[in-house]
């Protein structure tokens, strides 16, 4: 997959699966979350979308 080039056009095709990830990690409001290698954040912004407490970082 991340052979497909600049990773600004492969995220969108992730975010459906950090949405699904989310779900089957029963965030709920008020789970707090880490997101490590968070990359551009996909999955911290799909756990704070239902109300989670979210810290994501990245080295790049």
């Amino acid at each position: 997959m991340w052979s497909l080039g600049d990773y600004s056009l492969v995220a969108p095709r992730l975010e459906p699966y950090a949405i699904k990830l989310a779900e089957a990690c029963a965030i709920r409001p008020g789970t707090t979350v880490l997101d490590v290698a968070a990359g551009n954040g996909n999955f911290a912004l799909a756990a704070s979308a239902v109300g989670a407490k979210v810290t994501a970082s990245d080295l790049t």
